[in-house]
């Protein structure tokens, strides 16, 4: 499972000092324009690597097939997760986590808090219940059981082999990650931006705040920064990559950021502010001008429309497995869960 929320919107005080408006900050806007290098430390990948699609492409689907959407549930929530034959969703108005099959049908009630972020283990769920005060996990047919309260908490993911929790929480104008294993609860990374998103690999997790995306070892030890950007949104990874977006100029961008350290890459631009996935060697995020979802290959090149749909302007959420992409719309009495079929190819 891969996926990705919408970060929650902080006000401008929040952001990181460059953002405010300067001379310097003129400057260095007109030196990245006319540069190669971008002004978060990266660099475009070669002549052969993405290009931007016209607006009669995004119109028309060009140059692929647009995948069938499928609506396999009405909601309102802020994110999913996939298992199994399932997803995960929460419902804001009945305050509820809910559960439905992929293809669709009655969904059920697993828990009554509605869901900020969700990780799934096995046949165990966990989430932090809006408005983030606090994680709970459960079974299907089991009550809920709470597992930390009194926080301030922003994402979570499981990791097993050895089965731990990883939640963010803020602090001040910072945040932690704090590590679960059975009853010991450990802080092992900290922060100097209030924390986002989070996701996990066999070794380390990957702890994204609004200015900085770090790596923090899962047995604890030396955390690692990978990039700086401003206002850095959406992660997802890969064996070898963590994917990312920052504002850039002229527009917002799709960041490939090595996990050895190595300088970051531009995937695509006129990427939204939203949440992104990667499955099968495809990196998935929103276009910026229109209501469409888009991929562009891991390794580089052209980016491609999947699906466009006007409930799209509003995703929150998307997962991807094997069996398709997931998308959670948040639309205010027109809330819905979408599964959209990947195009061939």
């Amino acid at each position: 499972m891969a996926s990705s929320r919408e970060s929650q919107a902080f006000p401008d005080w929040m952001r990181p000092w460059w953002r405010a408006p300067s001379a310097l900050a003129v400057t260095l806007a007109w030196a990245a324009l006319l540069s190669p290098v971008a002004l978060v430390g990266c660099k475009r990948l070669p002549p052969a690597a993405p290009a931007r699609l016209t607006a009669a492409q995004v119109e028309t689907g060009a140059p692929t097939t647009l995948g069938r959407i499928t609506t396999i549930a009405r909601s309102s929530s802020r994110s999913l997760a996939t298992a199994d034959d399932s997803v995960f969703f929460g419902d804001t108005a009945d305050n509820a986590l809910l559960v439905v099959g992929k293809r669709g049908g009655p969904p059920t009630v697993v828990g009554r808090h509605a869901p900020l972020d969700i990780a799934v283990r096995g046949s165990e769920v966990l989430w932090i219940g809006i408005p983030g005060d606090a994680v709970y996990r459960t079974r299907l047919g089991h009550e809920p059981e709470l597992v930390l309260s009194n926080g301030l908490f922003t994402a979570i993911a499981a990791g097993t082999s050895p089965d731990e929790t990883f939640v963010t929480t803020i602090a001040g104008d910072g945040g932690s990650l704090v590590r679960i294993r059975g009853e010991e609860v450990a802080t092992i990374g900290t922060f100097g931006y209030r924390p986002r998103d989070v996701v996990l690999d066999e070794t380390d997790a990957f702890v994204l705040t609004d200015g900085e995306l770090h790596g923090v070892p899962r047995a604890g030890g030396e955390q690692r920064l990978l990039v700086v950007g401003q206002n850095l949104t959406g992660i997802a990874q890969t064996d070898d990559f963590v994917f990312t977006t920052a504002e850039g100029m002229p527009s917002r961008v799709l960041l490939r950021l090595s996990k050895n350290g190595a300088r970051p890459e531009q995937l695509a631009w006129d990427v939204r502010n939203g949440p992104i996935a990667a499955w099968d060697g495809w990196v998935y995020y929103l276009d910026a001008r229109s209501p469409t979802l888009f991929r562009v290959p891991v390794v580089g090149g052209p980016p491609m429309p999947v699906a466009r749909a006007p409930a799209l302007g509003w995703a929150t959420a998307l997962a991807a497995d094997a069996t398709a992409l997931y998308v959670a719309v948040d639309q205010v009495q027109k809330g819905m869960i979408l599964a959209i079929e990947y195009p061939e190819g």
